[in-house]
């Protein structure tokens, strides 16, 4: 019975590594401003509820050496960082565009701290992220990463072999995405941003006596502003593919890591 008893916890501490590893890479569970101790608490929870589930298909196979259970937990750790990683990628997409934007308008030397990623980024930059992360609530994400921890148990079991190797690909695959995605973000603005400095400089031509250079700034960030407020119900509707993307490569990562 004890060591029944012992099994199951043994179990339990896999999934909670699991649970703990997307945790960490997740940008919305990883929010410093979000406590600890709730983020440790709905961990634990998570972990209760799967554990039923996985409890008595895996609790046999528990190794009986620590070396190898440590190894396990490692591997639990790292596969959920791996699934946290990816999202964090897509929505560093938010975060790249923003940047584009920034720059564009002239605000590029404009930084503040953003509260996800904890980094000075450009004012547009930091909009770009909460926006991003409004979407990702209302598109029910935090509820899709959830299923996403549950569907990698049916796909990387806690005991079954996985394999790093191909990992990279689907990694690079989803960087080459998220900048095909950042740039498809910001194509509109630089596009408008450009006919304006084609305007001004045409106005600079035949109107030598004005002071473009003074004039130039404030009509960019007017005209940015002001293009990036038309585009929000677009942005909305290109966020919310750019999670079902997101979810889809987190599923194409997870048999990346069953090709033994």
């Amino acid at each position: 019975m004890e060591l029944l008893l012992v099994g199951k916890f043994q179990t339990f501490l896999l999934i909670l590594a699991r649970v703990v590893g997307i945790f960490v890479g997740t940008p919305f569970f990883a929010n410093r401003n979000i406590p600890f101790q709730a983020k440790g608490g709905l961990a634990l929870f998570i972990s209760l509820v799967l554990f039923p589930g996985l409890a008595d298909n895996f609790g046999a196979k528990i190794p009986q050496e620590m070396a190898l259970y440590a190894f396990l937990v490692s591997q639990e750790l790292l596969i959920g960082l791996v699934i946290g990683f990816a999202c964090n990628i897509m929505f560093t997409v938010f975060l790249l565009s923003g940047q584009f934007y920034s720059l564009q308008m002239g605000l590029g030397i404009i930084n503040v701290m953003d509260p996800l990623s904890q980094l000075q980024l450009p004012i547009i930059g930091q909009l770009l992220s909460l926006y991003g992360l409004l979407i990702f609530l209302l598109v029910g994400g935090h509820h899709l990463v959830i299923i996403a921890l549950h569907r990698s148990f049916e796909i990387v079991p806690t005991f079954g072999p996985a394999s790093f190797g191909p990992l990279a690909k689907g990694l690079i695959d989803m960087f080459a995405r998220m900048f095909a995605a950042a740039f498809m973000l910001g194509m509109p603005i630089i596009g408008v941003l450009f006919l304006c400095s084609v305007a001004m400089g045409l106005l600079s031509r035949a109107a030598p006596q004005m002071n473009i250079m003074m004039l130039g700034w404030p009509v960019n960030i007017f005209v940015g502003l002001f293009t990036l407020i038309i585009l929000v119900p677009a942005l909305f509707g290109i966020g919310r593919e750019i999670f079902e993307e997101l979810f889809a490569g987190i599923d194409r990562i997870l048999y990346s890591l069953t090709l033994v």
